[in-house]
């Protein structure tokens, strides 16, 4: 076992708190943002063989309206709910929530969204 008096930190910070990255305009991904909770006034872009095998990172919409998530650039973006390729698709975060993106590949995610439309 290890005790610890005091505070635990890595290059992120107290590994207690998940850090925050807010951005404005369309915001692409990118290794920075791994292991953060990142938001945008306008949406996020997932580029290609840009994260690893275990990386993820989650985006917030934090205000009142609708958010775009684009993955065209990825092999597979495969949907929590169904299972689905969902790469191709418009996706859409819904007002206040949030979407976790685990990386199984550089180019093959996972999404998990508590308000995500697929169109």
């Amino acid at each position: 076992g290890v005790t610890v008096t005091g505070s635990v930190t890595d290059d992120k910070g107290d590994v207690r708190k998940i850090p925050f990255d807010s951005n404005t305009g369309q915001t692409t991904l990118t290794t920075a943002m791994v292991g953060k909770v990142v938001s945008s006034n306008t949406g996020w872009t997932i580029p290609a063989s840009t994260f690893a095998a275990g990386d993820a990172i989650t985006l917030v919409n934090n205000n009142a309206a609708t958010k775009t998530i684009t993955a065209t650039a990825l092999t597979a973006l495969y949907n929590g709910v169904d299972g689905a390729n969902v790469k191709a698709s418009t996706l859409t975060l819904g007002v206040r929530s949030m979407a976790t993106i685990w990386f199984e590949t550089h180019d093959h995610c996972y999404i998990q969204a508590s308000a995500l439309t697929v169109s």
